[in-house]
């Protein structure tokens, strides 16, 4: 079995330090990385769509705090309005919502950066875009942050500690192609050393699907229930619904001849239902753990839909019975004026 970190080596390849770099979104996980990636010493540029929040930007920098308490840091970055063609980086990373990435993807691609670096949620596969921006350039990152700004734009982000995000996620870059190139170990190295643990996958299209095939569910349930502005602890007929539709997804994933990524999500695909639905009931009885997802799933309506379709998409020609998945889309969450994603 292929080790999901590559060579365990530390590499120093030809990047240039302090690297120029693009974050275009400026979100929770665009303002994450670009406040990271500052603070290591890297030029960094944030692409800000929204008016308001690159005025903020523009004053205040970016304003962090780990763990939401301790004191604020603010770090100084560049603020622009959009990604030009003449605008030269390192490295761009597009840390925005899978629905918005192929409005963006034309201006990926006209723009001359060496090495473009798609940051969120897809169940669609690695390969999608990759022609349109080139398979050379186009690079995968998954991050492993619980990042959320709050109404005065001050970043409250959450890192999993080393051993437990081995275990459930880790920030995981990877090639297309499956390659682990000096490149792309200098890019782990770069992460690691901005405080931002990371590894390298050979198989990034298999975990985006799996992982894809694991959140879309959950976050699903999750934005159903503040739409209803139900209790704040998950029923057990929620999280046995949530059990259902994780099974049907990962049977997708597996019906499409991918192997479910990494091995921990394999074996969750053999739970029993009722096993798994006991699981996650009380996984989200842990307060950070319900946060993250209900903080999520509050933010990205238009996410979750996209994610759920590419799910269903990955069944379709196969024998899945995709009910579990139908009875999330049936009624597929509404975006509203303060649940839009911030970029």
């Amino acid at each position: 079995m292929k080790k999901p970190w590559g060579r365990p080596r530390s590499v120093v390849a030809a990047l240039p330090h302090p690297m120029r770099i693009a974050v275009v979104g400026a979100g929770g996980v665009g303002t994450f990385f670009a406040g990271k990636l500052a603070q290591a010493g890297h030029e960094v540029t944030v692409v800000a769509r929204n008016p308001a929040r690159r005025a903020a930007l523009s004053a205040e920098g970016v304003q962090m705090r780990n763990k939401g308490r301790g004191p604020i840091e603010h770090v100084s970055v560049r603020v622009a309005a959009e990604l030009v063609h003449g605008d030269h980086f390192d490295l761009v990373l597009a840390c925005v919502q899978r629905h918005q990435i192929d409005a963006l993807v034309p201006t990926l691609a006209a723009n001359s950066s060496p090495r473009i670096m798609f940051v969120f949620n897809c169940a669609a596969g690695a390969d999608n875009w990759a022609d349109t921006i080139g398979r050379e350039r186009q690079l995968w990152g998954f991050p492993s942050v619980i990042a959320e700004l709050n109404d005065s734009g001050v970043l409250d982000y959450r890192l999993l500690p080393g051993p437990l995000a081995r275990l459930t996620q880790i920030t995981t870059i990877g090639r297309v192609d499956g390659r682990i190139t000096d490149d792309l170990l200098a890019l782990r190295d770069l992460f690691r050393a901005a405080g931002i643990p990371a590894v390298c996958s050979p198989d990034i299209d298999a975990w985006l699907k799996s992982r894809g095939a694991l959140m879309a569910p959950m976050m699903a349930v999750a934005r159903r229930r503040l739409e209803y502005r139900r209790g704040p602890q998950f029923s057990r007929a929620e999280t046995t619904e949530m059990a259902h539709a994780v099974h049907t997804a990962l049977a997708a994933v597996r019906a499409s001849g991918v192997t479910p990524t990494p091995t921990n999500l394999g074996l969750i695909a053999r739970l029993p239902i009722p096993v798994l639905a006991t699981a996650l009931w009380a996984i989200y009885t842990i307060r950070v753990a319900k946060h993250g997802l209900l903080g999520h799933s509050d933010k990205t309506p238009l996410e979750i839909a996209a994610m759920l379709a590419d799910v269903q998409a990955l069944a379709a020609g196969t024998e899945i019975d995709t009910a579990a998945l139908s009875s999330l889309t049936a009624h597929p969450p509404e975006p509203t004026a303060t649940t839009d994603h911030v970029s």
